[in-house]
């Protein structure tokens, strides 16, 4: 299970740092048959967490233009930072969706 913290973080930087947003979360949960329990567990995670904290940043930057916010990801942009959204929020939503 280690895995996947380990995958969602590598995904996060690949993000942000290549611009790949290629980690399917479901997919992996899927062909890994990881146990409901597990992912549930993640779901309550400093991992998960702070994956929330980093869309709630960004959300931040586009919406409101917070000083912190904007120093620490104005140098994204706001569309790019939309895809950063889309893509945090589908491995979270996926793992939520997987644990039902």
């Amino acid at each position: 299970m280690e895995e996947l913290y380990d995958l969602v973080e590598h995904a996060i930087d690949n993000a942000f740092e290549n611009e790949d947003y290629s980690f399917n979360c479901y997919q992996y949960l899927i062909q890994q048959s990881i146990d409901k329990e597990s992912v549930k567990e993640f779901i309550v995670s400093s991992t998960a967490g702070n994956t929330a904290l980093i869309i709630r940043d960004l959300r931040l930057y586009i919406q409101e233009d917070e000083t912190t916010a904007t120093e620490a990801y104005g140098h994204l942009g706001k569309d790019r930072a939309r895809v950063v959204i889309d893509y945090l929020y589908a491995i979270l939503n996926d793992a939520v969706r997987y644990s039902r």
